[in-house]
């Protein structure tokens, strides 16, 4: 009998330390790891660009004084930048059940290019332990 696979269209859970890595939360919260970071050349702002046709998200290297700019803020101790995005998001239609990660991130011309038809269900992180009062 002859066997139907299905192949699985995503990425391993591997450990994202050297390669592009970037998310997208249901609050409209783009995360980027430490070395995607360095690969934009560390910017403190983007402007965010859409292309409908392909459902495509980009992130190009801003100063933060443009109007339109979106600064990164760091997010813990790691490295990793967020940027708060929701209005975005919404403007066009941007949503999410679950965070998702771009496994196709790449850079292009400066401008870190995402894909939402190339995401997949991203890892849950470490739980944080609240503190007792």
């Amino acid at each position: 009998m002859e066997r139907k696979w299905i192949e699985f269209e995503g990425s391993s859970d591997r450990h994202t330390t050297g390669q592009l890595y970037a998310s997208l939360n249901q609050k409209g919260q783009i995360l980027v790891n430490s070395h995607t970071y360095d690969q934009m050349e560390t910017p403190e702002a983007v402007t965010l660009l859409y292309e409908p046709e392909t459902e495509t998200i980009g992130l190009r290297p801003a100063s933060p004084l443009m109007p339109n700019a979106f600064p990164f803020r760091k997010n813990g101790v790691s490295g990793h930048r967020l940027i708060f995005a929701r209005r975005f998001a919404k403007k066009h239609d941007i949503r999410v059940d679950h965070t998702i990660s771009f496994y196709m991130a790449e850079i292009e011309k400066g401008i870190l290019v995402l894909s939402l038809r190339h995401t997949v269900r991203a890892p849950r992180g470490h739980s944080r332990k609240s503190k007792k009062s």
